[in-house]
């Protein structure tokens, strides 16, 4: 007869309890101490890579906006739609309207 070993569980962390991808780029977009957000500041403060944050961005369109205007070296500023709604200033939401995209 064969004894049958006690193996070790091997815990893996609970999908419940851990902040998914798109939560985490959703926490990096809304951080206070940020107006907008370029592609690479909320990777690292979301610790994923570029790509699923553009992954996130692409599939929650709605709730992610890109703005038309760019950082100084033409990197594309991104914000929350909740955040873009609060913080963008008059002149903004014009030139957004007029340009038919978010400035």
């Amino acid at each position: 007869m064969a004894s049958k070993a006690k193996t070790k569980k091997v815990k893996r962390p609970n999908p419940r309890t851990q902040p998914s991808i798109y939560g985490k780029v959703i926490g990096a977009l809304n951080n206070e101490r940020y107006k907008y957000r370029t592609l690479k500041g909320i990777a690292k403060e979301a610790g994923v890579p570029e790509e699923k944050v553009l992954k996130v961005v692409r599939e929650h369109g709605d709730e992610i906006v890109i703005l038309f205007r760019t950082t100084k070296d033409g990197q594309p500023l991104f914000a929350s739609r909740k955040k873009y709604q609060k913080k963008a200033t008059a002149m903004e939401k014009v030139m957004g309207a007029f340009l038919n995209r978010v400035y």
